[in-house]
């Protein structure tokens, strides 16, 4: 078959013949056993095809496939995956102790509040003023 019956053959299956085309075509398919063979077996195909496109998938199937393929596949998102995927076990397990650890930072120095702010608190930080600054600077020396 050559390069002018394949073209003929994918306008048909297209629907794209104009009239000229269409005879012509007709002449070939009534000549040529091979080339209506070759139409009839695409023409199967396709209709294999379309039966099982419509009973397997849902609408706008292929567009959701890509979408997800697309944003799977985006550097952020391997990255982040990655890391879900090392931390997801010890989750919750850490905000547990976080919480914990701050809460009894907090409460535990609760009686200083007076000279120190929430976070300094939860943290255990040494207040951030000169004094403190010139007290530690002198302990190093």
């Amino acid at each position: 078959m050559d390069e002018r019956h394949r073209d003929l053959l994918q306008k048909a299956l297209e629907k794209n013949l104009s009239d000229s085309e269409r005879d012509t075509l007709n002449k070939l398919l009534d000549s040529n056993s091979e080339l209506r063979a070759e139409l009839m077996k695409h023409q199967n195909l396709e209709m294999l095809l379309k039966d099982i496109r419509s009973e397997s998938f849902k609408p706008f199937f292929t567009t959701r496939v890509m979408r997800k393929v697309k944003a799977e596949t985006s550097p952020e998102n391997v990255f982040t995956e990655a890391l879900s995927h090392l931390f997801r076990k010890v989750a919750i397990a850490s905000a547990a102790l976080i919480i914990a650890v701050t809460a009894y930072n907090v409460t535990s120095q609760w009686h200083e509040r007076n000279d120190r702010n929430l976070i300094e608190l939860a943290f255990n930080l040494t207040p951030a003023n000169l004094e403190t600054s010139i007290e530690s600077n002198l302990e190093v020396l």
